[in-house]
């Protein structure tokens, strides 16, 4: 959730992932940036690919501090299965991830659904 107060107006944005320009997508991203960020959005449209958090950081000299990520299982819905060519109720997941300062602040929520067979999370622990 995002913790916003009542008519807190925060930044929408939607993208198709993608690999390369061209490339089936992977993902649909949902973007909600605190109002604070008023402005990156020209930004946003000339990433060149670079994460929002790093745009966050560079053009508004906030620090990501802390980063949640949830991943849940979804079907998909029409629109996001429309989007990545696939039918709806495809399998999927959504990676969900909230970007806190060093306040405790809530910066950037990102949404992401891709279709099952095109996310694969791996990690490795070592000791």
């Amino acid at each position: 959730s995002l913790a916003a107060a009542p008519g807190e107006e925060w930044i929408y944005a939607v993208a198709l992932r993608r690999e390369t320009a061209g490339a089936k997508p992977f993902g649909v991203t949902r973007l909600f940036l605190n109002p604070a960020l008023r402005g990156i959005e020209k930004a946003l449209r000339n990433s060149g690919g670079r994460p929002v958090y790093a745009l966050i950081e560079r053009d508004f000299k906030v620090r990501i501090d802390r980063v949640e990520q949830m991943i849940t299982a979804v079907t998909l819905a029409e629109e996001d299965a429309a989007n990545l060519g696939v039918p709806a109720g495809t399998p999927g997941l959504c990676i969900r991830r909230s970007y806190f300062d060093g306040d405790g602040r809530l910066v950037e929520m990102a949404d992401t659904v891709h279709p099952a067979d095109r996310f694969t999370y791996r990690m490795e622990l070592q000791r």
